[in-house]
């Protein structure tokens, strides 16, 4: 008869090294976690330690133009009329802003400064989750905790937030739309994008991707919403918008702010001619639009276009703050996730993208801003990540049920 006892010795030895080796992977991972979270946990009070204290002291610039505009709009008063908050700044938002707005007059001022804080943080952190689960790319919660504690420092999400603005916000509710119409609940991802519109208009410019689609209810529906909600605080309010206001931030400024990165913002600071800026700047803008929709055509990948879309928003417009930047993230997101996985190279790139969005000049008078290309650095970096994503990726035939 044979002996099993060295067999039966044998096997209880694997079992066991394979029982250490488990609860070594489970210690390392648990490690990593809560580094994920200590660094996210981290760059949340960076960036609230510089923000709180300047609430209780002095109010978020851009927060009070929305709050006293509100307050002319509930006296009935023309709000495209005034200036606001300090500096002086005109409001140039649609009518609809203002009844969205009207919820947080609810609220004390500092409490509704609070608010929008915590409710820009959240929509901006659900916007980019759910970019990741539009396209279906598996994340693990310590790789994601540390991309949004990387985003979380970059200088755009900091300007949004002292400033008061609602850029996050508006990425939220624009995603969040795309999310629902993949699970087709376009009535949802209507009213979503409505919204999203109505707090700022821009958004609604990825309703050409639909058009192409054949989704005209849709495309219908989001319009009806919209023009519903502007005209609802009053016609002389929508009048006044769409017809004087809108038409007057078609201005290009020769003299453009660093703070100012639009693709209009960098011809201005080449050739300071009003006219060949504004023209350049048409045709720079309707041949990277022609580009995404070419491309669109060709991958049929939705979140993609969608998102090269957004981020040609962030800087195609007649001004756009550096605030405006958080806009173009989902992209950035996209890129990282999609190429990293690749080719090992983009790691590198990425590292300097990311650290090009932390960097700020603090003083902006200084002597490397009056080089065109540096005061542009980051409108640069945007078409430079577009024209990646457009050029640079290998195209694969994916259905836009898909996304």
């Amino acid at each position: 008869m044979f002996s099993t006892a060295p067999t039966t010795a044998g096997f209880a030895r694997t079992i066991k090294t394979m029982k250490i080796n488990i609860k070594r992977y489970k210690s390392v991972q648990i490690i990593i976690l809560l580094f994920s979270l200590a660094l996210f946990a981290l760059s949340i009070f960076q960036t609230l330690s510089i923000i709180i204290p300047k609430i209780y002291q002095n109010n978020l610039t851009d927060f009070m133009v929305y709050w006293q505009a509100t307050e002319k709009f509930q006296q009935e008063k023309n709000v495209y009329d005034f200036f606001y908050s300090n500096p002086p700044t005109a409001f140039n938002y649609p009518p609809s802003f203002l009844l969205i707005f009207s919820l947080l007059k609810i609220f004390p001022l500092k409490t509704a400064q609070i608010l929008l804080l915590i409710f820009s943080y959240l929509f901006f952190w659900l916007g980019l989750y759910l970019v990741i689960r539009i396209a279906k790319i598996k994340v693990s919660l310590p790789h994601l905790l540390i991309i949004l504690s990387l985003f979380n420092q970059t200088f755009p999400v900091k300007f949004t937030l002292v400033l008061g603005q609602i850029n996050m916000i508006v990425l939220g509710l624009t995603y969040t739309s795309l999310y629902f119409y993949q699970k087709t609940k376009k009535i949802s991802s209507a009213i979503l994008l409505s919204l999203s519109g109505a707090l700022k208009i821009f958004p609604l410019s990825v309703l050409l991707l639909f058009f192409l689609m054949k989704d005209y209810f849709f495309v219908g529906f989001v319009l009806l919403l919209f023009l519903s909600l502007n005209l609802l605080p009053s016609f002389s309010l929508f009048k006044t918008y769409f017809f004087k206001t809108s038409i007057n931030l078609t201005d290009v400024n020769i003299k453009p702010s660093f703070y100012d990165q639009s693709i209009t913002a960098f011809l201005s600071r080449l050739f300071q001619q009003p006219l060949l800026v504004k023209c350049l700047a048409l045709i720079i803008t309707v041949s990277i639009l022609f580009l995404i929709i070419r491309d669109f055509f060709k991958r049929r990948n939705l979140i993609v276009s969608f998102s090269l879309i957004m981020a040609l928003t962030a800087i195609a417009n007649t001004f756009s703050w550096q605030h405006h930047l958080v806009l173009s993230y989902p992209l950035i997101l996209l890129t990282y996730l999609r190429q990293t996985r690749k080719n090992k190279l983009v790691y590198p790139l990425m590292l300097i993208f990311w650290l090009l969005l932390v960097f700020h000049f603090p003083d902006e008078k200084s002597a490397l801003l009056n080089n065109p290309f540096i005061a542009s650095y980051q409108t640069i970096i945007i078409l430079a990540l577009i024209g990646y994503n457009i050029f640079s990726i290998k195209k694969r035939q994916v259905k836009h049920t898909c996304l």
